[in-house]
């Protein structure tokens, strides 16, 4: 039941495009964007949404921490996203896999093949 206002200042760095929204249990219901969060200031008008849980999308992806580059590039492909929620074992956030962090990975072993 965290309040928007609350997390607005996060989304105002440079860095931080998006976050994942977990249960009490600590286990994903969605993510939070930048572009949720503006929409939400420029939509006001609707009090039922001013919790990150009304305004978050749904978890495009869940993959496990132990899910491979080439399965994760796949399943971007095969879905066109950007993230997906990376979990544990037990199913706890352990962290957001991005398609620009994909990406990087490919341009390294991309360099890493030709330096050969």
């Amino acid at each position: 039941n965290l309040g928007v206002d609350k997390v607005t200042t996060l989304f105002l760095a440079p860095d931080f495009e998006k976050a994942p929204v977990v249960d009490a249990q600590g286990l994903p219901i969605g993510i939070l964007t930048k572009t949720d969060v503006l929409r939400w200031h420029w939509q006001k008008a609707d009090a039922h949404a001013s919790t990150v849980g009304a305004i978050m999308s749904p978890v495009p992806l869940i993959l496990s921490d132990h899910t491979s580059i080439a399965r994760a590039s796949a399943l971007f492909t095969r879905d066109q996203l950007d993230s997906a929620v990376v979990v544990s074992p037990s199913g706890r956030v352990t962290g957001l896999l991005s398609c620009q962090q994909l990406l990087a990975w490919l341009r390294l072993a991309i360099s890493a093949q030709t330096a050969l």
